[in-house]
């Protein structure tokens, strides 16, 4: 084969390449999502009835960084303090019809601690604090048990204080802007969700 054409073979195989790779690429699940749709849920946004009531409500334009940062602290080390005990805790299972999902609550006399609930596309570990939602993990099924290049799990990350959701993460560990429309319908639909099941788990 001459110069010329073993030259016009290669460039054939690197476009090749390219396209081979790009079309890899469409197929697969984009971590950094505007808004994913499984962080909404009509069956929940338009009942009255899920909304907490008298919610305190926290300025974040008034949290300062020192504060911001041991308010972060404190939820963290109040869901780690739960999955130390969670083996201490009573729990019972379900399928809840209302939301579609499985479910399984972690709680101790009225007190509710966590929990887990799932559906064929996302899976919610969420954690409470005298019973009020302190921090969420949001894993989407394709990214269940998966790992990020920094040894941490892949999911939406949420933490709240006092009804309010101080700060939020995406699925690349990225800051959600508090300002931003994606930042009020995480909130909105968390706050609801994690209020729902502690109708559902205090029911007899």
């Amino acid at each position: 084969m001459s110069k010329r054409g073993k030259l016009i073979t290669l460039i054939l195989l690197v476009i090749a390449m390219i396209v081979i790779s790009f079309l890899v690429l469409l197929g697969l699940p984009q971590k950094n999502i505007e808004e994913d749709y499984r962080l909404t849920n009509e069956a929940i946004s338009k009942q009255e009835e899920f909304e907490l009531p008298n919610q305190k409500k926290l300025n974040l334009d008034d949290i300062d960084n020192e504060t911001f940062e041991r308010y972060i602290d404190e939820t963290t080390n109040s869901f780690i303090h739960v999955e130390s005990e969670i083996g201490t805790l009573e729990s019972k299972s379900w399928y809840d019809e209302y939301m579609e999902m499985q479910v399984k609550s972690y709680y101790k006399e009225d007190n509710l601690y966590k929990i887990y609930a799932y559906d064929k596309s996302m899976n919610f570990e969420i954690y409470y604090w005298d019973n009020k939602v302190t921090f969420i993990l949001a894993v989407p099924t394709e990214y269940k048990d998966q790992k990020n290049e920094n040894g941490e799990i892949i999911g939406y990350r949420m933490f709240f204080v006092e009804n309010t959701m101080i700060a939020s993460m995406d699925l690349d560990g990225n800051s959600v802007d508090p300002k931003s429309a994606d930042f009020k319908t995480m909130e909105d639909f968390a706050l609801r969700l994690s209020y729902y099941f502690t109708l559902i788990n205090n029911k007899p």
